[in-house]
This record gives C-alpha cells, sequence and structure tokens, in this order.
C-alpha cells in the first residue's frame, strides 16, 4: 500500500504521519517501522528492497521515505520509482505499507509527483478562518482548559503557523494553572494573550496599538495597512483600538487617584504586563483626551451598525491619525 502526505501545514501532515507509525508499532512492532530521508536514496531498487519484502520473520513492514521530491534531484531516479509503482510492487492489499512524505507542497512536475496524488495522498493546507479558530479552540481544551473569542481571534490573528501556536497555547494553559493552583486551568482571556505570548504570535495587531498609544502616527498607519494586507478583519482591528482606548482611560483614572500598579492590577484585572505598557502610554494623553477620542469611537460603532458609514476604512484612518495627533 502506498500512502502520500504533503501540504503547506506541515503540523498536521506531521501529526497525521506520527499516528500512522504509532498504529503500525502498536500491531506489527516498532523494529517494522523505518525512516529514510529522500535524499538518502540511491536507486529505485533499493526502495524495492525495502518496502516491496517482508522483514526477517515474514512480518510486514512500514517504511517512510521522507522529502524525496523537495530533497532529491535525480530525474531517473523518479522514472524509476514511478515505473515501480505502475507495476504495483507496493501495491499488495495485505502486503508493505509505503509512506511518502512531503513536509510541504512544492512537488515539482515530475511524473512521480502526479502519479503519488493518484494514490492514497492526503493534502494538508494551511487552516485559515474558522477552521483556525476550531483547531485553537481544540487544542485549548485537550490542554485541559478554556479560551474566550476575543483570546481566540488574537492568536488566530498573527499565527506565523500550527507549531508556533501550539506552543503559545501550552505557554498559556501552563500559565492559567499556575494562576489559578489547579491542575484544571482557568479560561484564558484575551489579556493573557496580550501578556504572555510571543511577540511572533501577537505580532502586528499590539505593534499597531502600542503605536497608538505612543502618538506615533506615520508608524501606527504602516502597521494598519500590513494588517490590511494580512486579511485582518476591519471590525476586529477597530475593536482592538476601542479596548486599547478603554484600557488607556482605566489607567489615567486610576493614576490621577494615585492607585499603586498592585491596587490597579486588583480592580482591572489586567495582566501586569498590560498594565506596564499602558501605564507608560496614558501619559501621553491627558484623560479629557482620552474620553474624546473614546467618544468618537462609539460614534463610528453607532454608524457603523446602523449602516450609515460609508467608508469604514476612512473612518479608521482618521481615528489612527486622531489618537496618534491628538
Amino acid at each position: 500500500m502506498i500512502i502520500f502526505l504533503y501540504g503547506a501545514d506541515n503540523y498536521r501532515s506531521e501529526q497525521r504521519l506520527k499516528t500512522l507509525i504509532r498504529a503500525f508499532a502498536q500491531k506489527y512492532g516498532e523494529l517494522n517501522c523505518l525512516t529514510l530521508a529522500g535524499k538518502e536514496l540511491t536507486s529505485a531498487d533499493d526502495l524495492t528492497s525495502l518496502a516491496a519484502s517482508g522483514s526477517l520473520f515474514g512480518e510486514k513492514r512500514l517504511v517512510v521515505l521522507k522529502n524525496l521530491l523537495s530533497e532529491h534531484k535525480n530525474k531517473e531516479l523518479f522514472t524509476a520509482i514511478a515505473a515501480q509503482i505502475k507495476a504495483g510492487l507496493f501495491s499488495a492489499p495485505d502486503g508493505n505499507v509505503l509512506i511518502f512524505y512531503e513536509s510541504g507542497d512544492k512537488l515539482g512536475n515530475s511524473a512521480l509527483a502526479k502519479l503519488l496524488k493518484q494514490q492514497k495522498a492526503e493534502e494538508f493546507k494551511q487552516l485559515t478562518g474558522s477552521q483556525l479558530n476550531r483547531f485553537i479552540y481544540e487544542r485549548t481544551k485537550a490542554l485541559g482548559s478554556n479560551i474566550e473569542p476575543a483570546a481566540v481571534n488574537l492568536l488566530a490573528a498573527n499565527a506565523a503557523d500550527l507549531f508556533a501556536l501550539e506552543n503559545e497555547i501550552k505557554k498559556l494553559v501552563v500559565y492559567k494553572q499556575a494562576d489559578t493552583m489547579d491542575a484544571v486551568a482557568g479560561t484564558i482571556t484575551a489579556a493573557d494573550v496580550e501578556g504572555i505570548c510571543t511577540q511572533a504570535v501577537t505580532g502586528h495587531i499590539f505593534t499597531f496599538t502600542d503605536y497608538l498609544g505612543q502618538r506615533q502616527a506615520d508608524k501606527a498607519l504602516a502597521e494598519l495597512n500590513k494588517l490590511r494586507l494580512s486579511g485582518q478583519d476591519e471590525f476586529f482591528i477597530f475593536a482592538m483600538v476601542t479596548k486599547h482606548v478603554r484600557n488607556l482611560i482605566m489607567l489615567a483614572d486610576l493614576g490621577e487617584r494615585q492607585l499603586t500598579p498592585a491596587q490597579i492590577a486588583a480592580k482591572t484585572k489586567l495582566h501586569p504586563f498590560v498594565i506596564k505598557k499602558a501605564w507608560a502610554q496614558s501619559k501621553q494623553f491627558s484623560l479629557a483626551e482620552l474620553a474624546d477620542l473614546y467618544q468618537q469611537l462609539l460614534v463610528i460603532d453607532r454608524q457603523t451598525k446602523k449602516g450609515e458609514l460609508v467608508d469604514s476604512t476612512l473612518a479608521l484612518d482618521k481615528l489612527v491619525l486622531g489618537l496618534a495627533l491628538a
């Protein structure tokens, strides 16, 4: 049997490969599982001897050939392997299992690549939209925690890949377990993501809001354009601006009352890292300036919901300039 795993989503293709190997090993033993780098294969006959014949004790064998198409450039080898596949050398239903694994979707145009797609092929495309959100929900739950929708949106907005995303989810779950002093973690919030996750995950959205808080209009607009080019939802960006201004107002107000950082954390429930950043940024504005900007946000929100706003993109641009230059 031939199985072909490939696609841009290396995380899910690798998880699928591990699942197949584990299932085979449990049934036939780990000694009957062999993984070989594609670039190490010197001839089609070597592959035949490994995957088309039984093991020493006549048991089934699983052979994984990794990145043959992407790392090997021998066209004659590809042609020879394709001929073996067409001859049915690896097709016995009760025979060995041969897995061609490619950690990507750059397969080239060889006859072998086209032939492998006609086998038992599984393509793993990058997750986007609701599929990516569902992945975050499911992985968080599997690791023993829950996560609020706003936190899911933040993680999904700037996730470089699922490997990085998995690491950040694990980090958040461990943090919440320590926070609750319990093996069962609490609910992960957007503030947790902002305070705990690396720049690679929280990325542009917080760089954008930080520039706003620092009143750097040109840099804020540049980051806003990056968010739009990456396909980020305009309403989500607007919601994050609103949240940031609201945080600045809270910090400015509590600062005027001369509360300590510990007292502010207790009152606002914000992460200490968020408080530290917002505290410094709030000093760039008077409380009256922030209150006026927040009123502008409320007006835009109301007009958008009523369908009275013709160009929400232009309105957000003007608001960014107003926030940075007020």
